[in-house]
């Protein structure tokens, strides 16, 4: 798994009133809390790989 080691800079969105990093553990134990239940499906796609380059999408991003 990658490690962060960086904090992001900017506001957040409207209506977020923090940033955290958290393992999946904890997410997964605040799904209630979530803005959509894309957050833990997102995630778990993540996690599932396999991962692809953005070029796959879009010229765009790579």
């Amino acid at each position: 798994m990658a490690e962060v080691d960086e904090q992001l800079e900017g506001e957040p969105d409207q209506g977020i009133i923090a940033t955290e990093w958290l393992s999946y553990e904890a997410v997964l134990a605040c799904r209630e809390q979530h803005r959509s239940p894309m957050v833990m499906h997102c995630i778990d796609d993540f996690r599932n790989g396999p991962g692809y380059p953005l070029d796959v999408i879009s010229q765009e991003f790579s």
